[in-house]
């Protein structure tokens, strides 16, 4: 798993990073783990993955998926990936 911090003003790089096998509930269990309350949760994704609607997170969730994949929960933004 990878994760990274941002701080209030500061500018937004991200690399692309690619592990397969994608397990959402990896991401809010680390979330809960840290004692975290964000925001909103943003989840960068291709979307081929599993989504556990019964233990949706209290907090906003925004998935930016790469293909026509429709989250069950949360806000769907789609993307093209520019090669």
């Amino acid at each position: 798993m990878r994760y990274e911090e941002f701080e209030q003003d500061q500018e937004v790089k991200l690399e692309f990073f690619s592990g397969g096998g994608t397990d959402m509930e990896e991401g809010f269990k680390f979330i809960d783990e840290q004692g975290i309350n964000p925001n909103v949760f943003v989840c960068l994704t291709d979307g081929y993955t599993g989504f556990n609607e019964d233990n949706a997170p209290d907090y906003p969730v925004v998935w930016c998926i790469s293909s026509d994949v429709q989250a069950p929960y949360g806000e769907t933004v789609h993307f093209e990936m520019e090669q």
